[in-house]
Parts: C-alpha cells; sequence; structure tokens
C-alpha cells in the first residue's frame, strides 16, 4: 500500500522521457530513464517488512546504490541512446519477490 502516487509518477516519467527525447533532439539533448530493481536504501529498509526483505534478498531481485551508479554511467557512455527507459532485469514488481 502507499505505491499508487509512486507508480504514477513514474509513468509520468517514462512519457515525459519519451517526449523530451523527440523535443530537444534537434538540440543535440539526449534524454534517457533508468529504472533499476529494488535497491538496498533507507526507503526499502523502511517500507517493506523484514520478511517481504527476505523475499527480495532470496529472490536476487535486490540491488545496490552501486549498481544504479554504474547503469547510469553505462548511459553516460553510450552516446547513442536517446529516449531509452533503462529496466534493471530483476525489477521487483508486486508484493511477492
Amino acid at each position: 500500500s502507499g505505491f499508487a502516487s509512486y507508480c504514477v509518477v513514474n509513468a509520468g516519467i517514462i512519457n515525459l522521457t519519451k517526449t523530451l527525447s523527440k523535443e530537444l533532439l534537434s538540440d543535440g539533448i539526449k534524454v534517457n530513464a533508468i529504472i533499476p530493481t529494488v535497491t538496498n536504501t533507507d526507503r526499502f529498509r523502511k517500507t517493506f517488512t523484514k520478511d517481504e526483505q527476505m523475499e527480495v534478498k532470496k529472490a536476487g531481485k535486490l540491488g545496490t546504490p552501486e549498481e544504479v551508479a554504474e547503469m547510469v554511467y553505462g548511459v553516460i557512455l553510450d552516446s547513442s541512446k536517446t529516449g531509452e527507459i533503462i529496466i534493471d532485469p530483476r525489477v521487483y514488481i508486486g508484493t511477492k519477490a
């Protein structure tokens, strides 16, 4: 519970990324979005119960801030990307791992 606004914002980010990438291409500006898996942060530890945290960990879905940074760095290095939504293949959706 409590994720409705989070989901709406993510949908908006995806649409904004696609739109801006087209609008700004002629100016040489590239726009991409990164959707990491559940990441081991303070928010993760505050949002999920201990049991849910264990499910995510057991399923191999828990990422680290360093992994997110690597995804960002990869997008920066690939100058051909624009309008891309880069999704970590381990993305956790739902309440079950």
